[in-house]
């Protein structure tokens, strides 16, 4: 679209790159005459989140001007959390592609569950490793999750918490270990079946 429009483009959330490209194929990249910063971070690929490292591949003049904003808001980044992301690139590769085929199960385990309760509807996501299931009835996603929890233990972040738009939905991570997830998603299942 970038290219398309003309536009300089920085995607909003591009530390999650990896794990869309392992849904989803069928994207077209950026050649180096596009007027396109790419911005990726180590957080979510190589679970690295809170450590505030990452890159930037962009044209030479693109790269240079953002090279100017960068130095005013920060110096750098920890040594130590540099060496961590340098490993990264070098070594984890591997570790990442078993991460994404966990995650892929993980999520076809929690759409298989949802899409069999009547009034549930959720998208296959491109990415991430969230679901954002629309439940019929609830108007409320806030009290829908905290009954939820009070109820049988499963801990959901509301839809409401990701703007108005997202009142009615909840929202699921799948990233957690299956020995978590089959019986949350149990529990969820019985509990949106019995009737919100």
């Amino acid at each position: 679209m970038a290219t398309r429009y003309d536009l300089l483009g920085v995607p909003r959330d591009a530390k999650l790159t990896d794990i869309t490209r392992a849904y989803n194929r069928h994207h077209r990249e950026a050649t180096r005459e596009d007027a396109v910063m790419v911005v990726h971070s180590f957080s979510k690929s190589y679970c690295m989140t809170g450590w505030r490292v990452g890159w930037l591949v962009a044209r030479r003049d693109l790269a240079a001007k953002a090279t100017q904003l960068n130095e005013f808001i920060v110096s750098h980044a920890p040594t130590f959390a540099q060496k961590a992301g340098e490993t990264a690139l070098a070594e984890g590769e591997e570790e990442l592609l078993r991460m994404l085929e966990r995650l892929k199960e993980s999520r076809d385990l929690c759409l298989g569950a949802l899409r069999g309760v009547a009034g549930v509807t959720v998208p296959k996501p491109d990415g991430a490793f969230y679901l954002f299931p629309r439940i019929d009835g609830v108007t409320d996603s806030f009290a829908f999750c905290k009954r939820l929890l009070e109820e049988t233990r499963v801990g959901l972040a509301p839809g409401v918490a990701f703007g108005a738009g997202g009142e009615g939905s909840i929202r699921i991570c799948y990233a957690a270990e299956r020995s978590i997830l089959e019986p949350a998603m149990e529990r969820l299942t019985r509990f949106l079946s019995a009737g919100v």
